[in-house]
Order: C-alpha cells, then structure tokens, then sequence
C-alpha cells in the first residue's frame, strides 16, 4: 500500500513538472513570438527610413545639379556683364554695320568682312550676284540695299551680334558677328563681320 502511495505521489510530481515545464515553454515560445514581432516591426521602419533617406539624398542629389546649373549660367551672365566692349565699341560696331549696308559695290563689301581663311567670296547665278561662305556657319547671297534697319543687339565676350531686318527678297533676317579684327584688304584693327547668320 505504501509502495503505492510513494508511485502515485512520483507520479503526480512528474505530472507536476511536466505541466510546468509545459507552461514555461509557452512562455518562453510567447516571449520569443513577442521578440520576433519585435525585430520584424524595426526591419519594416528600417525599411522604410533607409527608403525615406535614399530618396532624401536623390532629392538632395538633384538640387545639386539644379545649382550647379545655375551657378553655371550666372557664370556666363557674369562673364557676358564683365565684357570689355565698350558703349562705344558698340556704336562703332553699329556704323561698319550702317556703312556696309549702303555700299554698292561687292568689292568694296568685302573690306567690312574681318580677314579669316574660312571666309569665302564668291559670285552666283540667281537673284544676289555674289555671295560670301562662312565655314561652319553657312552662306549668304551677297545684294546690294538688302539690309534695313537694326532690330536687337547683344553682347558676348568680345563680340557684339547685331540682327537687322532685311528685304522680302532675302527672307530671312541678318544677324552680324562683330568682332574686332584685321581686314582681307587692310591690316587696321577695327570693327569687322566675323560672320552673318541668318535668323528668322
């Protein structure tokens, strides 16, 4: 009977333990739960910071560019404001332009034109009995009173670009690169065409 007893009391003991090491593990597997809810919470909000900062530093990246851009331009504004043409440097870069445009003669046109091995004269076929290439810039038909009156101006550097209207003949109108130089036929330094574009 005692030895009984002493089995069941053992028995209930184990029990006992068994139970609580059962409870204590679930404890433990809660707590382990909790911590993996945790860890997994601060992954998703390192996720998302990382995310937020990346594109804070793209953002910032941009700006960057942005004024680079703009320190750029305000560089050439500079530069164009730090010119060393003159008022008047201006206005006798505006009289070759007047005087070429009334001359008659094609020969003596050519005396307006700064010297440059890329220049080019020559005659043609059509409306204008000559014509002047200038490499890398085009061509114009040379015409006498073709060019009208002065539209706009401005100032690179040390070059003053003049756009004049010109006749319906011509289509277009001329814009003369002035530019302090030599000539074909005379060695002075003065105000020459560098070359002429055509604008619209």
């Amino acid at each position: 009977m005692k030895k009984r007893t002493y089995v069941f009391i053992a028995f209930l003991i184990l029990l006992a333990m068994i139970i609580t090491d059962n409870l204590r593990m679930d404890n433990v597997a809660e707590e382990l739960q909790n911590e993996k809810d945790k860890l997994s919470e601060q992954v998703s909000a390192f996720k998302q910071d990382k995310a937020k900062r990346l594109n804070q530093i793209e953002e910032t990246m941009n700006e960057n560019e942005r004024l680079k851009s703009n320190i750029s331009e305000l560089e050439k504004e500079i530069e164009s404001i730090k010119s060393p043409v003159s008022y008047k440097d201006f206005l006798e870069a505006v009289r070759t332009v007047e005087e070429y445009k009334g001359e008659e003669s094609f020969g003596k046109a050519i005396d307006y034109f700064a010297y440059s091995m890329y220049t080019n004269f020559g005659t043609t076929k059509g409306t204008c009995p000559n014509s002047v290439s200038f490499r890398n810039r085009g061509a114009i038909d040379w015409c006498p009173n073709s060019v009208l009156d002065l539209e706009e101006f401005k100032i690179e550097g040390e070059r003053v670009f003049l756009t004049y209207k010109t006749t319906e003949m011509i289509g277009y109108n001329y814009q003369f690169a002035m530019i302090k130089s030599k000539g074909f036929n005379d060695e002075a330094i003065s105000w020459r065409i560098e070359y002429i574009r055509l604008v619209k």
